[in-house]
């Protein structure tokens, strides 16, 4: 489900409210009307000189006139809310409309934009790195200027791809090659591409799983090793020399699980909010890692809401952090 459709149900319950309360009073308002109805009609009956006359004829045509009255009220609250609904979601969605155009358009120019900046960021790396070849008595001065150039590059590309991906999810492109797979066999995948770059920090790193059974979900193979690539990377990327990394994959209930905790710095209560937005990295991460696109994370949360799952992260500052998902599990 996408925001528009999210915005859309929200602005429908609240439509639904309103003509809810506005039924309540009309059905208070009427019933008042009938008590006020029988009231008089009870004065009439209670008069002696009109009684004999007007009790039996009355009694029969009151029984039947409360019955029906209550029953014809039943159905017009019930037709009344059917077009109610049906009239809320059909406003909601000419209300947001031009929202939704205005963030097709959004999607659009950061697709178009991704794709104008790729070709002249690959230029400008392959001008340095042909540079490098092809001079051999750079300054030292120089060659620090375009290896730091060139490591902005490669940052830059990987925002660029990052926002290419965001867009790509943000469709129902994200549907296409659903298959069921064993979460369990994806994640050793993803465990064994990013254990040389553990390595390199001396990080303990490990992975476990409590069961011997198959963890099955049903979607993209290639869609869910992103998001545990990305989990692992930033892992690795905010843990110290020498700490720990460990992956937990198991199966609960009805959905399939997947955890990476750390031994990092940990993340503040007050930035947990924030950490899954677009560009935001939290203040240990800018203070005391290497530089990142701040992408990653948005792109993992729009994967997974796309398979009506969940993630989110479990930290306390200077005590790491566990960052987790839950899928479906396949039947």
């Amino acid at each position: 489900m996408n925001e528009f459709q999210k915005a859309r149900l929200k602005l429908t319950a609240w439509y639904i409210l309103i003509c809810f309360i506005l039924l309540a009073i009309s059905n208070i308002a009427a019933l008042n009307a009938e008590k006020t109805a029988f009231n008089r009609i009870l004065q009439v009956v209670s008069n002696k000189k009109t009684r004999p006359h007007v009790t039996e004829l009355f009694q029969t045509y009151i029984t039947d006139f409360e019955k029906n009255f209550r029953i014809r009220l039943f159905y017009f609250d019930g037709i009344l809310l059917v077009f109610a609904t049906w009239s809320a979601y059909f406003l909601s969605g000419v209300t947001l409309k031009p929202i939704q155009k205005m963030v097709k358009l959004q999607d659009e120019f950061a697709a178009d934009a991704s794709h104008e900046l790729r070709t002249p960021l690959t230029t400008m790396s392959m001008e340095i790195v042909a540079l490098k070849r092809t001079e051999k008595k750079i300054p030292d001065k120089y060659l620090r200027v375009l290896t730091s150039i060139e490591e902005e590059i490669g940052r830059m590309r990987n925002i660029v791809d990052g926002l290419l991906t965001l867009v790509r999810y943000s469709n129902n492109s994200f549907r296409q090659n659903w298959k069921r797979f064993d979460l369990t066999d994806l994640a050793k995948e993803a465990f064994e591409q990013m254990k040389p770059f553990a390595a390199n920090k001396k990080i303990a790193y490990s992975f476990s799983t409590p069961t011997d059974f198959s963890v099955n979900a049903i979607g993209s193979r290639d869609q869910i090793k992103q998001v545990l690539l990305i989990l692992l990377d930033n892992a690795i990327k905010y843990t110290p020399q020498k700490g720990t990394i460990h992956l937990l994959i198991k199966k609960q209930n009805h959905t399939v699980f997947a955890e990476v905790k750390d031994s990092g710095f940990g993340i503040p209560q007050e930035d947990q909010h924030k950490i899954f937005e677009r560009f935001y990295r939290g203040r240990y991460a800018s203070k005391y890692y290497e530089k990142g696109s701040g992408i990653g994370l948005a792109i993992a949360k729009r994967i997974i809401n796309n398979y009506n799952g969940s993630i989110g992260v479990k930290s306390e500052a200077g005590k790491g952090s566990e960052f987790f998902f839950e899928l479906p599990a396949a039947a």
